[in-house]
């Protein structure tokens, strides 16, 4: 793992490198803005990835989430959102989410499953995405022609379909904090 963390160190870029102004304001005002305390954590997901999700759907102002991960619409009610949480994956087929979770990839996700679930300006969400079972997904999703942001911060992938944008791909540090 620190193997991989210092080739990604290496090639990576703090805030400074980021030329696209939406990719910074969501850098310095959500990323790296002082993490919540967390109440409580009944999910799968870690208490960093969580504070992470907790920043982001307070900065988008998330009004809907499809995500895999079991019980997260009682911990995000407990930390004061209020939102609807569809079980990934959701049956409708033209439902349109503001951000998707994804934990853990399986063989039954495709691309074009995730990609359906988006709108102009939602967010994607891919934890462990230098682990097996995602990294062939999150390497897919980055080339896909409908994707206009990538954001790999080495533990998770940030993806955004945002048509008045030009497809960039960022590497970005993220506090040592966060990764170990």
């Amino acid at each position: 793992m620190f193997l991989k963390y210092l080739r990604f160190w290496m090639r990576s870029k703090n805030q400074h490198g980021v030329h696209s102004p939406f990719v910074y304001d969501f850098v310095t005002r959500c990323l790296y803005r002082s993490n919540p305390k967390i109440k409580t954590n009944d999910t799968e997901l870690s208490s960093k990835q969580l504070r992470l999700l907790l920043k982001i759907v307070d900065y988008f102002d998330v009004k809907c989430i499809a995500s895999d991960v079991s019980q997260l619409a009682d911990v995000l009610q407990t930390h004061g959102f209020t939102l609807p949480v569809t079980h990934f994956p959701p049956t409708a087929k033209t439902e349109k989410f503001d951000l998707v979770l994804l934990h853990q990839a399986t063989e039954k996700i495709s691309v074009e499953d995730l990609l359906r679930l988006l709108k102009n300006d939602s967010i994607l969400i891919i934890n462990n995405i230098h682990g097996h079972k995602n990294k062939a997904l999150w390497n897919e999703l980055v080339n896909h022609p409908l994707v206009s942001v990538s954001i790999d911060v080495f533990r998770q992938g940030y993806i955004f379909i945002r048509r008045e944008q030009r497809k960039e791909h960022f590497t970005l540090r993220m506090p040592l904090t966060f990764i170990f």
